[in-house]
């Protein structure tokens, strides 16, 4: 994928989440001190549901480069603490190297606060890369963790780390992401 693209379709998917946040800020309705009070449940709303965007940078550890990153998810959780999400990442081209892949993860949250929430991923992803004009696919193992700082009840910022073991030209590679983003519950 080229540049431009991968740099327009970045820009797209940040607009998109952008006006799907402010859609959500809109639509709660309630202030800030209203929404985050112990009785409501603002960790697990409306089913457990959600659909957020994170942008950041990747670090190819084999090339030691690094190149922006972008990943679009969805997930839905059981309760508070367990939950499913699957994503999609575009780890970005770095020094003739370009990866995205696609994976499902198990998710566990522990809310610290009202406001605060630590989560984890472990799942497997299926990623496509190429190496100098070499292409291959295959299966890797994903990790991640991050915290959610929720602003309403549906809208939450996200920071996060994820580590992905890639296939690049018959060898393995890890990439870690750090990223920051939006993430809407409903």
């Amino acid at each position: 994928m080229s540049t431009s693209i991968r740099t327009l379709s970045g820009l797209v998917l940040a607009a998109a989440g952008l006006a799907l946040g402010a859609t959500a800020q809109a639509q709660s309705g309630s202030s800030m001190g209203s929404s985050m009070d112990s009785s409501s449940s603002w960790y697990a709303p409306a089913g457990g549901r959600y659909i957020g965007f994170n942008a950041g940078r990747s670090d190819y550890s084999r090339s030691s480069s690094n190149a922006d990153a972008y990943s679009l998810y969805a997930g839905g959780m059981w309760g508070q603490n367990f939950g499913l999400e699957f994503g999609a990442t575009d780890f970005g081209n770095s020094n003739a190297r370009d990866a995205y892949g696609f994976n499902l993860s198990a998710v566990g949250r522990v809310p610290l606060t009202p406001a605060f929430s630590l989560f984890g991923k472990l799942g497997g992803l299926y990623s496509r890369t190429e190496t100098a004009g070499i292409k291959d696919s295959g299966w890797g193992e994903t990790y991640g963790v991050g915290v959610d700082f929720n602003f309403t009840q549906n809208l939450s910022a996200v920071l996060q780390y994820d580590r992905s073991r890639l296939p690049f030209a018959g060898e393995k590679e890890h990439i870690n992401v750090t990223s920051v983003g939006l993430k809407y519950r409903y």
